[in-house]
C-alpha cells in the first residue's frame, strides 16, 4: 500500500516532465577550456617537435665529433708508427701500442687496427682483443659492448687497401638519460604551470572582455518595460553576435507594430461598438416607455438590424483574431476551391435570391495550395462585398487560372465600383466609402491579412461589365509564410 502522507502521482506526466533536465553550460567556460586545451596542445607538440630536433641535432654534432676524432688518430697513429719504425728499423707492425694515459676520458673508446688485422692503438678502455666495430664498411654504425650502448665510426686510411692501410674505430658511449624526458627537471615542469596560469589567467580575462557586450544586452533586456520597442544597443558588438542582434530588433520591431496595430484595431473597434451599442439602447428605453402595443413592437423590431450590426462586427474581430492564430498554428495543405465555392454559395443563396444577383463559377484552376480557414474566409468576404454592392438583377463572377508563375483568385461584380484614389484606403480596417451601406469596414481588410499570410497580393481593377474586379494573386512556390502557391 501506498503510504497516507505520499504525494499522489499524476496520471499523466507531460513529456517536458518526464524528460531529464538539460544542465546548463556556459560559454565562457567553454571557451576558456577550448583556448587552455588548444594552448596546451601547442606546447605538447611544440615540445616533441623541439626535443627531436634537439636529439637530431646532438646525433648530428655527436657524430661531427666521432668523425673529427677518426681523422685526428689517423694523423697520431701514422706519426706514431713511424717513430716506432725509426726506433726499430723492421718491426714496424709487430707489437700493440697502448696509449698509457686515457686522455680522452672514459666517454670515449677506440682501436686503431692494421690491414692484416693486428691492433697497433688503442685506448685504454677498448678491448685489446676484439674489434670495438664488427662490420666491415665505413661509417656510423651503433653497437652495445658490457651493457652499454655505443655510437661507433669505422674509417679507413693510409694506402686504401694495401698492407700499409689502417682501419680506425671510434666509439662513444650514449648516456640512457640524454634520452629520457624526465631529464628536463622540474624546473622546466614549474615554468610550464607558470605559464600555464598565466595563459589561463590572460585567456579567462580575455574571453570575459569579450562576452561583455552579452552582459550589457541581456541588462538592457532585463530593465526593460513591456511596451518599450526600442531597438538594443548595437555599439561594441562582435561581428558574431550581430545576426542575432538584428534578428532580436526585428522580432522586438515587428512586436512594436503588432502592439501599435492591436492598440489602433482595440481603439476603432471600441468607436464602431459605441454608435450601435448607444442606438440599441436609445431605442430600447424607447420601446419601454412606449404604452402602444403596435409602436412598441415597431420600436423593437428597429433594434434588430443594430444587434445584426453588432453582431457582424463581433464576428468579424474574432475571424481577424483566428486568422492570426492559424498564420501561426495550421500548416498549408491543397485546397479544393470549387469544394469551397459550393459550401459558399449554398450558404449566401438566399443573400443572393433576395437580391436577385446571379452567380457564376469559372474555376480554371481548382485547388491551390494554402491554409483552408483563411482562404475560406477570404473568398467569403470577396463574394459578401460583390453581393451587397451589385444591382439587382446583377452577376457575380468568381473565377480561378493558372498564369506564369502565380495562380489568381478574381471576383467581379456589377456595381459601382470604387475610384482608382480610394482603392488603397479601402483596405484599412473600419473604412467605409458609403457610410450607409452595410457592414463594417473589415472585409477588405481580412482579404489582404490573408493574401499577406499566404504570401500573394490584392488588386482592385475594374471589371469588364463596369463593376469592381478583386484579383488575389497566389505565387507559385513558397511564399512569406511558407504557404507555397497552386497545389500539385
Amino acid at each position: 500500500m501506498r503510504p497516507a502522507d505520499a504525494e499522489p502521482t499524476p496520471l499523466h506526466a507531460s513529456a517536458a516532465d518526464q524528460s531529464p533536465e538539460l544542465r546548463p553550460w556556459s560559454i565562457r567556460r567553454r571557451m576558456l577550456g577550448i583556448a587552455l586545451g588548444v594552448a596546451l596542445l601547442a606546447w605538447l607538440v611544440g615540445g616533441v617537435a623541439a626535443y627531436l630536433a634537439d636529439q637530431q641535432a646532438d646525433a648530428q654534432l655527436r657524430d661531427g665529433r666521432l668523425a673529427h676524432l677518426a681523422e685526428t688518430l689517423a694523423a697520431l697513429s701514422e706519426h706514431e708508427l713511424g717513430e716506432q719504425a725509426a726506433d726499430a728499423p723492421g718491426a714496424e707492425g709487430h707489437g700493440t701500442v697502448r696509449l698509457e694515459r686515457d686522455v680522452l676520458g672514459g666517454r670515449y673508446l677506440f682501436q686503431v687496427w692494421r690491414a692484416d688485422g693486428r691492433l697497433v692503438l688503442r685506448s685504454r678502455s677498448a678491448p685489446a682483443d676484439v674489434p670495438l666495430i664488427a662490420r666491415a664498411e665505413p661509417g656510423f654504425g651503433a653497437s652495445v659492448q658490457g651493457g652499454d650502448r655505443l655510437r661507433t665510426y669505422l674509417m679507413r686510411s693510409r694506402g686504401g687497401g694495401g698492407p700499409d692501410a689502417l682501419e680506425i674505430h671510434v666509439a662513444e658511449r650514449l648516456d640512457p638519460a640524454e634520452n629520457n624526458f624526465a631529464t628536463l627537471g622540474a624546473g622546466l615542469v614549474a615554468a610550464m604551470l607558470l605559464s600555464m596560469g598565466a595563459v589561463a589567467l590572460l585567456a579567462g580575462w580575455l574571453v570575459v572582455r569579450a562576452l561583455r557586450p552579452m552582459g550589457v544586452i541581456e541588462a538592457a533586456l532585463r530593465g526593460r518595460q513591456p511596451a518599450d520597442v526600442a531597438p538594443l544597443p548595437a555599439h561594441d558588438v562582435p561581428e558574431e553576435m550581430r545576426p542575432m542582434l538584428a534578428a532580436l530588433n526585428g522580432l522586438i520591431r515587428r512586436g512594436g507594430e503588432r502592439l501599435s496595430r492591436e492598440r489602433g484595431f482595440t481603439a476603432l473597434a471600441a468607436h464602431e461598438l459605441r454608435m450601435p451599442l448607444a442606438t440599441l439602447r436609445l431605442r430600447a428605453q424607447v420601446a419601454l416607455r412606449e404604452t402602444d402595443p403596435d409602436k412598441r413592437a415597431a420600436q423593437l423590431a428597429a433594434l434588430l438590424p443594430v444587434v445584426d450590426r453588432c453582431d457582424h462586427l463581433i464576428a468579424q474581430l474574432l475571424t481577424l483574431a483566428r486568422l492570426e492564430q492559424d498564420e501561426r498554428a495550421e500548416a498549408p495543405e491543397p485546397v479544393d476551391l470549387r469544394a469551397l465555392a459550393d459550401e459558399l454559395l449554398d450558404e449566401l443563396e438566399p443573400m443572393a435570391a433576395k437580391r436577385r444577383v446571379r452567380t457564376v463559377l469559372e474555376l480554371d484552376a481548382p485547388q491551390l495550395r494554402g491554409r483552408r480557414f483563411g482562404l475560406q474566409m477570404l473568398l467569403r468576404n470577396l463574394v459578401v462585398n460583390a453581393l451587397r454592392h451589385s444591382p439587382e438583377g446583377g452577376t457575380v463572377r468568381i473565377a480561378s487560372r493558372h498564369e506564369p508563375g502565380a495562380t489568381l483568385i478574381e471576383v467581379d461584380d456589377a456595381g459601382p465600383g470604387i475610384a482608382p484614389a480610394d482603392r488603397e484606403r479601402v483596405f484599412e480596417r473600419f473604412v467605409r466609402l458609403d457610410r450607409d451601406a452595410a457592414g463594417v469596414g473589415l472585409g477588405l481588410s481580412i482579404v489582404r491579412a490573408v493574401a499577406e499570410a499566404h504570401g500573394a497580393s490584392t488588386a482592385l481593377l475594374e471589371a469588364p461589365g463596369g463593376g469592381l474586379r478583386v484579383r488575389v494573386s497566389f505565387p507559385d512556390g513558397p511564399g512569406p509564410a511558407g504557404s507555397p502557391g497552386p497545389a500539385p
